[in-house]
């Protein structure tokens, strides 16, 4: 089963955080290896609309007058503050730089670049480098592609993220909210581990029922950005494959569960076998 390649890289993780001790060492739950590939899939999504989210709320900033942008700046960039030079803007202590059009990113037919130089972490896994276009479609709603366009070898629906935003409710109970999103779409990747990048496996993802993201209500000097969205609840099927094996292939459900709570669960399905994860 090709999932199980990305095992050997979180052996650690799972040491202490996902297996059953027995004698003579760790045995993996049966559904381990899809948790892993759910996991790598999950915090991909949330780093996609983290990106969005940013440009999403530097748009605010940008059509802000002075007072505003300091208000803009304490509450959505805290420890990032933006600035601007030749027609691109830069954050403090982030990788990120992004280039608008001449239309506002609230405004239909809008295309803005991002672009990212290092590799962000965010939950069990991490993204590589690279470009991002963000478009608005409509009202409140935007789409974005990763390195310009994306392939995908299982799903037939356009190949894409897509975010609505709705206005967190209370609108001030959470001062990093901009909108919360309820994602929809489907990806292609390649697993990229703490550096790492599996060059022979290919994640295809779609989502079946939409991802709702929030942003925490959490603070601190070193708070990541990529680690203040939470998902509440979606379910997304996966297909995994070798590029040495291309006809042999894993097949990965994972659905949030219990999304009233803190903490929700997970239902992983991996080849058949279905377990619940806390």
């Amino acid at each position: 089963m090709k999932a199980f390649k990305l095992l050997a890289i979180a052996a650690a993780m799972f040491a202490v955080t996902s297996c059953v001790i027995e004698e003579g060492g760790y045995k993996p739950r049966p559904t381990a290896a899809g948790h892993l590939i759910y996991r790598n899939t999950e915090s991909r999504i949330r780093s996609l609309t983290t990106i969005a989210d940013l440009a999403i709320k530097l748009d605010k900033y940008i059509v802000a007058d002075e007072t505003e942008r300091m208000n803009l700046t304490a509450r959505f960039f805290p420890n990032n503050a933006p600035s601007f030079s030749a027609g691109t803007w830069s954050f403090q202590n982030s990788y990120f730089t992004i280039q608008p059009d001449s239309k506002s990113l609230h405004e239909t037919g809008a295309k803005w670049n991002i672009t990212s130089t290092v590799p962000f972490f965010s939950g069990y896994s991490a993204m590589e480098p690279g470009n991002f276009q963000i478009e608005c479609t409509g009202t409140n709603t935007w789409r974005i592609i990763p390195n310009g366009s994306i392939e995908s070898s299982h799903f037939s629906t356009t190949p894409e993220l897509s975010f609505t935003g709705n206005a967190p409710i209370p609108a001030n109970s959470n001062p990093y909210a901009l909108y919360d999103y309820s994602v929809t779409g489907e990806g292609h990747f390649t697993p990229f581990e703490y550096g790492y990048k599996s060059e022979s496996l290919i994640i295809d993802y779609e989502i079946k029922s939409p991802f709702i993201i929030v942003i925490r209500n959490i603070s601190g000097n070193y708070v990541n950005i990529f680690d203040r969205m939470m998902a509440k609840s979606g379910k997304c099927d996966m297909i995994v494959t070798d590029t040495e094996k291309p006809a042999v292939r894993d097949n990965v459900t994972g659905e949030i569960i219990n999304a009233s709570s803190s903490v929700p669960s997970l239902k992983i399905t991996f080849n058949g076998v279905s377990e619940i994860w806390n």
